[in-house]
């Protein structure tokens, strides 16, 4: 709902008070489930993050190579990300493009999701992140093809949602290595 005033009216211009009327709800009510109006465009992103390292660590755990790994759980991620509507996931990285706020917060959802594929890569070699540069660059590379996906997915299949073109987004993702 927030999405759609974000989208119509723009983001600046839709304020929490529209937000919860069309919500049916007060702004104070509001206010119990965001801090703002821009958690409201980032209120799955922390859940969804940890979900995605948890399944990384059993698909490293089950013994899966360490790429397929994590280009496995990366389609999954995004499976669920454009769960609902079928341009949900691009129109929200549309405003996240566009809107400063909230490409900050983006930014720092991204840093987060590369800390935990770090993470689960090094739990899994027993190594310290700091000092896993071959980690390091698998975390930073795979959320970057998972940015481009989402980046480019509405220019390139319009009207499909993410977890559609599954066997491409993998491609992409092992395509690096």
């Amino acid at each position: 709902m927030a999405l759609e005033l974000f989208v119509r009216n723009g983001f600046e211009a839709t304020t929490v008070e529209t937000i919860a009327a069309a919500a049916g709800c007060s702004p104070r009510t509001f206010y119990r489930y965001f801090g703002s109006k821009e958690d409201v465009m980032f209120h799955d992103l922390p859940t969804e993050i940890a979900g995605m390292g948890r399944v990384l660590e059993a698909h490293l755990a089950a013994g899966m190579p360490e790429w397929a790994a994590v280009a496995e759980s990366l389609v999954e991620f995004i499976g669920r990300f454009d769960a609902g509507h079928t341009l949900t996931a691009t129109r929200r990285w549309d405003l996240w493009a566009r809107e400063p706020a909230l490409r900050a917060r983006y930014l720092q959802h991204i840093a987060q999701a590369e800390e935990t594929v770090l993470t689960a890569l090094c739990g899994h070699r027993g190594t310290v992140p700091a000092q896993d540069e071959p980690a390091q660059l698998i975390a930073v590379s795979s959320i970057g093809a998972y940015r481009v996906v989402v980046a480019t997915h509405g220019r390139t299949a319009p009207g499909r949602k993410l977890a559609e073109i599954k066997h491409t987004n993998t491609g992409v993702f092992r395509g690096i290595n």
